[in-house]
C-alpha cells in the first residue's frame, strides 16, 4: 500500500519520485493531480457532514504504530464568500528550524496534558495562529506522512487533522512561531497558473514569493484527492 514512503532513502528526490505513492505514482502528471480541469466542488453541497463523508471515504494510513515520535497537524477549511478556503502558515524564521520560513499548516508536538493527537492538533493551532478550534469542528484526518529533509527521512511522523468552519475566525498570530496566515482558497490552489517548481519539486505559488512544496504540498494533494 503506503508502506513503500517509510523506507530509507539517500535524499528527498529519490523519496519524492520514486517513493511517495501519496503524490507521484497516483499523480504521476501534477497538472492532472494538483490541477483537475473537471473536477468541481458544488458549495450547494457542502457543509459539515458531506465534506467528513468524502474524507473518510478513502483509507487512511496510520503510522504510530511504528514511530513514538509525532506531531498534530490542523487542515482548517473554510466556507468564504460561496467557496472553500484552506488555511496556511508561513513559519517564523528561526535558526534552529529545518523548515524556518516554509509554508506549512498550523501544528507541532504532543504535551504532556494532551489527551489524544486531536487535542495536540487543537492546541498548537491556538498557540500558533489564535484560532480557537473545538472537536466539532473536525471532519476527519488524513494520511500520516513520515517526516523528511533533505538527506533522508526522519523519525517521526505527522498527523492531519481536518477542520471545518463556516465562519472566519479571529486571529492571533505568535511571531516567534508565525510569520504569516493566508487563506487560499481550493479553486485557487488548483489553478494551474499557479503551478510552479522549488528546486525541481513541484509547487504552488504564494502571493510573497514563497512556495507551498515538500511535506505541506504532499499533505494537500491528500486533501484535493478526497474532495472530488
Amino acid at each position: 500500500m503506503r508502506n513503500r514512503l517509510l523506507s530509507n532513502s539517500a535524499g528527498l528526490l529519490q523519496h519524492f519520485i520514486s517513493r511517495s505513492d501519496l503524490f507521484f505514482e497516483q499523480c504521476p502528471r501534477f497538472d492532472i493531480c494538483v490541477h483537475p480541469s473537471e473536477d468541481k466542488i458544488s458549495m450547494t453541497r457542502v457543509n459539515h457532514q458531506s465534506l467528513a463523508a468524502q474524507i473518510i471515504s478513502h483509507t487512511t494510513a496510520d503510522l504510530k504504530a511504528q514511530f513514538t515520535d509525532w506531531a498534530g497537524l490542523s487542515l482548517i477549511l473554510l466556507h468564504q464568500n460561496n467557496e472553500l478556503a484552506l488555511g496556511f502558515i508561513r513559519r517564523a524564521q528561526q535558526q534552529q528550524d529545518r523548515w524556518s520560513g516554509h509554508v506549512a499548516f498550523p501544528g507541532g508536538r504532543p504535551e504532556p496534558t494532551d489527551a489524544d493527537d486531536l487535542q495536540t492538533a487543537l492546541r498548537e493551532t491556538q498557540e500558533e495562529t489564535g484560532i480557537i478550534l473545538h472537536p466539532s469542528d473536525w471532519i476527519g484526518r488524513l494520511n500520516d506522512v513520515q517526516a523528511r529533509a533533505f538527506g533522508g527521512m526522519l523519525p517521526f511522523f505527522l498527523r492531519p487533522h481536518v477542520f471545518y468552519l463556516s465562519e472566519q475566525p479571529s486571529l492571533i498570530l505568535n511571531p516567534t512561531e508565525v510569520s504569516h496566515f493566508y487563506w487560499r482558497t481550493l479553486r485557487d490552489l488548483q489553478d494551474q497558473k499557479q503551478a510552479t517548481t522549488y528546486q525541481a519539486f513541484p509547487a504552488i505559488a504564494f502571493p510573497d514569493g514563497v512556495p507551498l512544496w515538500g511535506l505541506t504540498y504532499l499533505i494537500l494533494n491528500d486533501l484535493l484527492s478526497r474532495l472530488k
